[in-house]
């Protein structure tokens, strides 16, 4: 037993020195870090706001508003503070966030005054030529292939399908059950939509699988990019 004890006191002693340097040496990173993020950003007219700690930012706030179905509040709260356009670091990147009715009119009217640029995350699982990276003329071309199908003209042809779709989902989620989640039930239908009407895709297996690559692609994209076994990213 006085082994023991000998040994733990022993083992104790010889820890605490390493893991006083370890905090200092953090504590140092994360001052060094601050600093030189500070001196990078002064003279920049840039909005208020607070990018959080070093690399995560606020991701993990901002993620577990997400799977709260808290992402309106989250943007909200910083809205009341910093006003309708404020700064923040998600994922690995500095990011402006506008809203309301006048941040989407300069928007979608900047032409090519606004450069795209995602997260990190999403621009390495989506990739360089997906339509969330493209600009100017590119971009153009695609979104206005895609809107095609918004018009109410073509909006009109494919109610009937649409209708069917939603009933036959409906149905067969609520098979032997008492009550569905709704939020899983409205993305599933929404895909299943998509896949039917802009790629012709019937029911089967290839959808499911489809849509069961989509969703673990989707939450790798709002994850912190560590290409580490086990992370949503590395999984996406």
């Amino acid at each position: 037993m006085e082994l023991l004890q000998g040994f733990l006191s022993t083992t104790f002693e010889f820890q605490l020195p390493f893991l006083v340097t370890v905090f200092v040496t953090l504590g140092a990173f994360y001052r060094g870090y601050a600093k030189f993020k500070t001196a990078s950003l002064q003279g920049r007219n840039l909005p208020p706001g607070s990018l959080g700690f070093p690399v995560i930012g606020e991701s993990i706030g901002f993620v577990s508003a997400m799977k709260k179905n808290n992402r309106r509040e989250w943007v909200e709260r910083r809205i009341r503070k910093y006003g309708p356009l404020f700064k923040t670091s998600l994922m690995g990147s500095h990011v402006v966030i506008l809203t309301g009715q006048a941040g989407n009119k300069l928007i979608f009217s900047a032409n090519d005054a606004i450069r795209s640029n995602q997260t990190m995350s999403t621009a390495a699982i989506f990739g360089k030529h997906s339509i969330f990276e493209l600009e100017g003329s590119r971009h153009k071309l695609l979104r206005s292939v895609m809107m095609n199908y918004l018009k109410p003209d073509n909006l009109q042809k494919y109610v009937v399908q649409m209708n069917s779709i939603v009933k036959q989902q409906m149905l067969q989620e609520l098979q032997g059950k008492d009550s569905v989640q709704f939020v899983p039930l409205i993305k599933k239908v929404t895909f299943d939509i998509s896949c039917s009407i802009l790629f012709g895709l019937p029911e089967g297996m290839e959808k499911d699988i489809l849509f069961h690559d989509s969703d673990i692609a989707i939450t790798g994209s709002w994850a912190l990019p560590l290409d580490i076994p086990g992370t949503p990213f590395r999984k996406a």
